[in-house]
């Protein structure tokens, strides 16, 4: 037996006194209803807490080293398979480190990275913090012990946005390292709560002359653009200098970011880059058309829950590829050329209302959930959501759940009960094609998943304004979104691929480590790739090149680089 909630309409067990999704006592009157197959309204709300949970915390990938979770420090490491701490990720022996995080403690950083202490870093934030929560002097928060580091605020558009990219960038001698995260650089994000990271080393680019400095793909053109555009204060320019240097046609993602702005559509195509209008245009390249599938989504800070704006956010994630467009089937074959965006590319507030079918899932922890957590009540710090946002207009004693969003919400829960203690601060979207009509059934395969900063707002992804003629986006946030033709690649695809490491012999970030170091590239790619090795196993010419130069070229390029560094 069960009861259904008489505010929120939650399906409890007979067990509990109270609601488990807003604590409402059980009262005289609510309607109680039978745990069997016949009673569809509680069938088809545990099948979707039993499909979003399991979707939601664990991956569905094929190749399980695309994305990693934070080491929970209170969990065993039975719990903790394959995960990583940020001192994994700063790990080696880097030339120059680039942070950027939306709050950051400095003593955080420097205790659980001692090669802060030493490397050149520059430190892009929105807030410094020490462990105890009071704010830093912003002008020289690490001086005078670590002068080495410098910190840069970027520039925003409003008092309301924010830089919220969590993410590191460690140069080293024959490589750079990616790592975008989920979680802030404090001790609390990094201690009991579940955060994601994908990281990737990338080696120099083998070719020399006009070759290898025209040879880019979307995940290089991205980053350059979003770092030119948060460094224009101070060392942008040769930041992404430094990048060009990078092979990005490894990349087994694709990047998703989001920079301050207003632009004015559809003249302005600077728009198409940034935010849900670029994250439409990726969904619609790569993601295959299956009308029997659903939408989670899942982030740690809510904000308006309009019925209007979470249509145009769903949406967005719901794009998937025409019937008649054929699946790019590699990254790197992706065009860098940015594509003529429709006028009604996102549909502006005035349109004509769509009907969501079948109703994204939402995932957030419930108050019991957090009273359980690892850090118990204190969780929710983390996880803001305005009364408003959630309830109808509160009375004195009743809180209801606003009816439009009662039926998207769903627990927070690990299948194998230890991980959903570790109460969520992680930011995933995913669709995945089920085995019934209409979005109904069990989850079939994964379409796309994204994890990224961020949250699901219109400050984070963007939205349409003055009747659709003006885009704007408040935050810097940037992820990655992994699409069919990455998760789906047999590893076999992948043998003819060298694999790199900056740091060979980590036992997690290494060769032998758990991070994948191969890129997984199919078809055409890897055909020229075996060309090329066997070119170089005979001492043929690469690029008007002989092969014994190459290393010679690295090392020059890196003299050089230092040698100019801000």
């Amino acid at each position: 037996m069960s009861w259904n909630c008489s505010v929120c309409t939650f399906s409890n067990s007979i067990l509990l006194p109270s609601c488990e999704m807003c604590e409402t006592p059980m009262v005289n009157g609510v309607k109680y209803t039978k745990s069997s197959p016949s009673s569809s309204a509680e069938s088809s709300r545990e099948k979707r807490r039993k499909v979003e949970s399991s979707t939601s915390s664990s991956s569905s990938l094929k190749n399980p080293y695309l994305y990693h979770l934070t080491t929970v420090s209170s969990l065993p490491p039975s719990q903790n398979p394959s995960t990583l701490t940020l001192s994994d990720v700063l790990s080696g022996n880097p030339n120059y480190i680039v942070l950027s995080n939306y709050l950051i403690q400095p003593e955080m950083l420097i205790s659980k990275c001692p090669v802060l202490e030493s490397t050149r870093t520059l430190v892009l934030a929105h807030t410094l913090m020490d462990r105890h929560w009071n704010k830093y002097d912003k002008t020289s928060p690490f001086s005078p012990l670590h002068p080495n580091i410098e910190v840069h605020y970027p520039k925003l558009i409003s008092r309301w946005g924010c830089m919220h990219s969590k993410f590191a960038l460690v140069f080293y001698d024959e490589g750079v390292r990616v790592m975008i995260t989920t979680a802030n650089f404090i001790f609390f994000d990094w201690g009991n709560m579940t955060n994601g990271i994908y990281v990737q080393d990338f080696p120099l680019k083998t070719k020399d002359g006009k070759d290898w400095k025209e040879e880019k793909n979307e995940f290089e053109e991205t980053l350059c653009n979003y770092m030119r555009i948060a460094c224009s204060q101070v060392s942008g320019s040769d930041i992404v200098r430094r990048l060009k240097l990078y092979d990005f046609t490894r990349a087994n993602a694709t990047l998703i970011a989001s920079v301050p702005g207003k632009w004015q559509l559809p003249q302005q195509k600077a728009s198409q880059k940034w935010g849900q209008i670029a994250m439409k245009d990726i969904l619609s390249k790569t993601v295959p058309n299956e009308p029997n599938s659903k939408v989670c989504l899942q982030f740690s800070s809510l904000g308006s829950t309009k019925e209007k704006i979470i249509e145009n956010l769903v949406e967005t994630f719901n794009t998937m590829m025409k019937p008649e467009t054929p699946e790019r089937t590699t990254l790197s074959s992706q065009s860098t050329a940015s594509p003529s965006t429709p006028k009604n590319f996102l549909r502006s507030p005035s349109s004509p209302k769509k009907p969501l079918s079948p109703l994204p899932s939402i995932i957030w922890p419930t108050l019991q959930c957090l009273k359980k957590s690892l850090n118990g009540l204190q969780s929710g710090g983390s996880i803001p959501a305005q009364l408003s946002s959630l309830f109808d207009e509160p009375t004195p004693n009743e809180l209801r759940v606003k009816p439009h969003l009662a039926p998207m919400l769903c627990r927070w829960r690990d299948e194998s009960k230890e991980r959903t203690r570790a109460a969520p601060h992680i930011k995933t979207f995913l669709r995945y094609s089920t085995t019934e009509e209409g979005g109904s059934g069990e989850p079939d395969k994964l379409l796309y998943f994204v994890l990224t900063s961020h949250n699901f707002s219109q400050a984070s992804w963007g939205a349409i304004q003055k009747e659709g003629t003006q885009y704007a986006i408040g935050h810097y946030e940037i992820g990655v979104v992994f699409t069919p033709s990455i998760f789906n690649s047999p590893l076999s695809a992948v043998t003819d691929a060298s694999p790199f490491s900056n740091t060979p012999n980590h036992p997690k970030l290494g060769l032998g480590g758990i991070v994948n170091t191969v890129p997984i590239r199919a078809g055409r790619e890897v055909r020229m790739e075996s060309e090329e090795m066997i070119r170089r196993r005979e001492g043929r010419k690469i690029g008007g090149v002989s092969v014994p130069d190459l290393d010679v070229i690295r090392a020059k390029r890196t003299a050089r680089l230092e040698g100019g560094g801000n």
